[in-house]
């Protein structure tokens, strides 16, 4: 899945979810987008969401690995060891401009395998349950071996139960990786991605109560703390707080609708204010109402209006406010075909778009799966989304400067292809197909990656 810009707007965060094998799915940590808060993945999503890092995802710590941080929902004592190799060719591993050729002596293409081993435990305490998950890998790049890096996990927490209804957890988690290969970089070089540790720390809470019908609060917090150990993307450091409510009222024949508020402050310890002694910084409140019901027992769907506030502390920058939205329509028929739409227009603040203070993002994704037989199944997924770049660095200044990145569409199709030939045992093949298309077009690009995932696990 890929994300891009657009300005001055944002929206509850719906996530856009690919199909692709997860585990391509680089750890991209982002300050969480202003959203309603959003229930416990499904099984299908933990499954896929497990072997993060291995599909290239613009902002995967909107949603860094669901189970990381909802626990595991495993009424008795549970735990899971897999290991996993995945193999990948990469046509434009550093991501170089269209018009940019490698270094003497280097490749513009490499492959890459990334072993790991993932494991998890649920220990339950009476009604209450512990759970860690670890992830160890690495990656080795053929090509550059400046480019290896390890891929590390780790979270922990508990799950709490009071009361006939209302639930809670408590969680932290650790992760390290090469730096999303996505990413912006925060200055033009024209040389790609560089070699670049990105590490993120954060722990948060939530809380909700309610049943199948009647009225339903709930509240969470998050901390998240990001760092690259590269100089040139030390500018981009984040650290984010953010706070959501909402009141949610449901019933069987009506669908649920939820009242929200949500909060994010996200401040850049790198980028100082001349003769302040302040960082740049920006709050994104997000007030709105959502409304869920399944039509039929086939079709459900879900759909967001929001008003979203953007104040930046940097001088000369104006407070805003627009209007976003969140739609989702998803088809899961008993047949073997099973198909959903997603759009959104939101807005966040990363550690990955260079040097701008947030971003504008508005997106669309649609998605088609289909059951061949018991083991074998298929998907093809198809995105857009365009994201423009607000309050960059020097941007206040007479003359800004003319090299950074103003806007980019990001288009991606993605073929996958999954087989279960004897139990714990997964095989995905996937193809995928991606291109920017920025201002100034010398962030141009394109990308063909193929991978073959092999998983087994107990």
């Amino acid at each position: 899945m890929f994300l891009k810009r657009c300005a001055g707007v944002l929206a509850p965060a719906l996530g856009l979810m690919l199909t692709a094998p997860a585990a391509a799915q680089q750890t991209d940590p982002v300050a969480p987008p202003i959203a309603a808060p959003t229930p416990r993945p499904t099984a299908a999503a933990r499954a896929s969401e497990a072997d993060l890092f291995q599909v290239d995802q613009r902002n995967p710590v909107n949603n860094p690995t669901g189970a990381f941080f909802n626990g595991l929902p495993l009424p008795n004592l549970g735990y899971s060891i897999s290991a996993s190799l995945l193999s990948v060719y990469d046509s434009n591993y550093r991501r170089l401009p269209d018009n940019k050729q490698p270094t003497a002596g280097q490749s513009r293409s490499s492959f890459r395998f990334t072993p790991t081993i993932n494991g998890r435990v649920n220990l339950p305490v009476g009604r209450q349950s512990l759970f860690a998950t670890a992830m160890i890998g690495k990656d080795y790049y053929t090509a550059n071996s400046a480019f290896n890096r390890q891929r590390l996990a780790f979270s922990g927490g508990v799950n709490l139960a009071a009361g006939s209804s209302c639930t809670g957890s408590v969680n932290g988690s650790w992760m390290q990786a090469q730096s999303n290969p996505n990413a912006t970089t925060p200055i033009a070089l024209q040389q790609g991605i560089l070699p670049n540790t990105q590490t993120t720390r954060s722990f948060g809470a939530s809380a909700s109560c309610g049943g199948i019908s009647g009225f339903t609060p709930t509240a969470s917090y998050r901390y998240a703390k990001s760092t690259n150990d590269e100089v040139t993307r030390m500018i981009s450091d984040l650290t984010s707080n953010s706070y959501s409510v909402s009141l949610g009222y449901a019933r069987p024949t009506l669908g649920v609708v939820s009242l929200f508020g949500t909060l994010s402050s996200n401040d850049y310890p790198n980028q100082p204010i001349f003769l302040t002694g302040a960082t740049r910084s920006v709050k994104i409140t997000n007030l709105g109402v959502k409304y869920s019901r399944s039509l039929t027992s086939q079709f459900s769907a879900d759909a967001s209006l929001s008003r979203v506030s953007i104040d930046p502390n940097v001088p000369g920058q104006q407070k805003t406010s627009n209007l976003g939205y969140g739609l989702s329509v998803n088809y899961t028929p008993p047949s073997r075909l099973s198909a959903s739409i997603n759009a959104t227009r939101n807005a966040s603040s990363s550690p990955n778009t260079g040097t701008a203070l947030y971003f504008v993002q508005q997106a669309f994704s649609a998605n088609v799966s289909y059951q061949l037989s018991s083991t074998l199944s298929t998907a093809l997924t198809g995105s857009t989304s365009l994201r423009t770049y607000e309050d960059q660095v020097g941007s206040n200044l007479p003359t800004p400067p003319s090299n950074q990145v103003q806007n980019d569409r990001f288009n991606t199709v993605r073929l996958s292809v999954n087989w279960n030939p004897i139990r714990n045992m997964q095989t995905s093949f996937y193809v995928s197909q991606q291109n920017r298309n920025a201002d100034p077009n010398i962030y141009n690009y394109k990308d063909t990656t193929a991978g073959i995932l092999i998983s087994y696990g107990i």
